[in-house]
């Protein structure tokens, strides 16, 4: 069976994430691009060379022959253009961050039940053999009993014009663009967030630079994230687990295929691993969804609160900074 496919926005994200990936499986169609401007959906499917058609968000969000829809749009028009998707019963997988808050997440989440339709979010990395073997050591106790846990992601990110990451009202800042995925790592591992504090340095009424300290579990967890210029050419992407025996480091968690280390520290050694030979993190994202989607029992049954307690922690933060929620 092939599997059509629709992306939502003609993003620069989309190639290595959704494009790339379902070509290489060779049973997914995208035969849907939907554009704000149609003349730029015309110039991307020619430059990505996709047998496909482009139209508005709506319309390939809910066309007949449509199974499986990518949003690669910003975080602040997600809501309207999954609804959509949703309720016409198709499978959606969105781009980070979920939404602009909890609210809209909550909305999401419920139109995904209601329909019976699959939602996920596009956290990537967790689907790849590094982080799955960092998780699995830690929860064999290979470092004991984890009392703390650190996860910075600091690259420069260079402000031009039109950059979405530097427009709040489009759900910029270093929080949602960086700073979720050392978040979603802390809560995959160790459970949902308590007793947050937060400080932010703000530019142009983004948070450029963002520190957060909280409980996740027993577990305390320091996270920072940066837009700065000092990261250029020195980008510090990592996630740290101390436990009474050792600890475990996984630098460049984000996006492991690109380069990564797995040290694993005790008292007497350092051993390092390395997961070369293995799917990238969007392609074995991408089988995991397509996998979900076939089991007509999970939509039924799982309601998309991960997504909802992702939101809600961004927005403690944002609160704990002084910054408010996003509207």
């Amino acid at each position: 069976m092939t599997i059509k496919a629709a992306i939502l926005g003609a993003s620069r994200i989309a190639p290595r994430a959704f494009i790339t990936p379902a070509k290489a499986r060779r049973d997914i169609e995208i035969i849907a691009v939907g554009c704000r401007d149609i003349r730029r959906g015309h110039d991307y499917i020619t430059a990505h060379d996709l047998p496909a058609n482009a139209m508005s968000y709506e319309e390939a969000a809910t066309h007949p022959d449509i199974d499986i829809v990518y949003n690669a749009l910003p975080p602040a028009i997600h809501l309207t253009t999954i609804l959509p998707a949703l309720k016409a019963g198709k499978a959606v997988l969105c781009e980070k961050p979920f939404s602009m808050n909890a609210a809209q997440a909550r909305r999401i989440g419920d139109a995904a039940i209601q329909n019976r339709a699959l939602i996920l979010e596009a956290f990537h990395y967790q689907f790849h053999d590094a982080f799955i073997d960092f998780k699995r050591r830690i929860d064999r106790g290979d470092i004991g009993e984890v009392f703390a846990f650190e996860g910075k992601f600091n690259v420069v990110i260079t402000e031009t014009p039109g950059e979405l990451r530097f427009n709040r009202a489009l759900g910029g800042g270093a929080l949602m663009d960086l700073g979720c995925y050392p978040l979603h790592a802390a809560r995959k591992l160790f459970g949902e967030p308590t007793d947050i504090t937060a400080r932010a340095e703000i530019y142009k009424t983004i948070d450029r630079n963002l520190w957060a300290r909280m409980r996740c579990g027993d577990v305390d967890v320091t996270l920072e994230c940066s837009m700065d210029e000092v990261y250029r050419g020195d980008p510090h992407v990592m996630i740290m687990a101390h436990g009474h025996k050792g600890a475990l480091a996984l630098k460049n968690f984000v996006s492991p295929q690109n380069g990564h280390r797995l040290i694993h520290l005790t008292s007497k050694s350092a051993a390092r691993f390395e997961h070369k030979e293995t799917p990238s993190s969007y392609r074995a994202q991408l089988d995991f969804f397509i996998s979900a989607w076939r089991d007509l029992t999970l939509p039924a049954k799982a309601y998309p609160q991960d997504f909802v307690n992702q939101m809600k922690a961004i927005d403690t933060i944002y609160a704990a900074c002084g910054m408010g929620i996003n509207p």
